[in-house]
């Protein structure tokens, strides 16, 4: 498979969750998700040597969104996530983390778009 038919594939995916309600229309991750997979540095990525490796997801990711999801990490995670507790259990590890990278990334809030994000929907 290549790079086009990937982009293509999450695309149908994403609009076949919008179809069916699981994502709401206007979703901004939907479209994120579908920008970032389609774009000049995913392709750069696709093509490069070793790059799986190199973008496997590891718990500090998990806790980035996990936190972003949700605005804190109690409970547990999204089961659609299919997390292990081992996965889960590491991630809470990075909850600090989480919560100082989405704060640098918008000021206002770690859990609530910002206000920039939030006009261009």
């Amino acid at each position: 498979m290549g790079f086009d038919d990937s982009a293509l594939i999450l695309a149908e995916v994403i609009k076949t969750l919008i179809d069916h309600g699981q994502v709401a229309s206007r979703s901004l991750p939907g479209e994120l998700i579908s920008a970032a997979v389609d774009s000049p540095i995913a392709a750069t990525l696709w093509n490069k040597e070793g790059s799986c490796e190199d973008g496997r997801v590891v718990p500090r990711h998990i806790a980035i969104v996990w936190m972003r999801t949700n605005g804190h990490m109690k409970g547990k995670p999204p089961p659609q996530w299919r997390l292990s507790p081992w996965e889960i259990h590491e991630a809470r590890q990075y909850e600090g983390y989480a919560r100082r990278f989405l704060e640098s990334v918008n000021p206002v809030a770690p859990g609530v778009p910002s206000p920039a994000l939030a006009r261009a929907n």
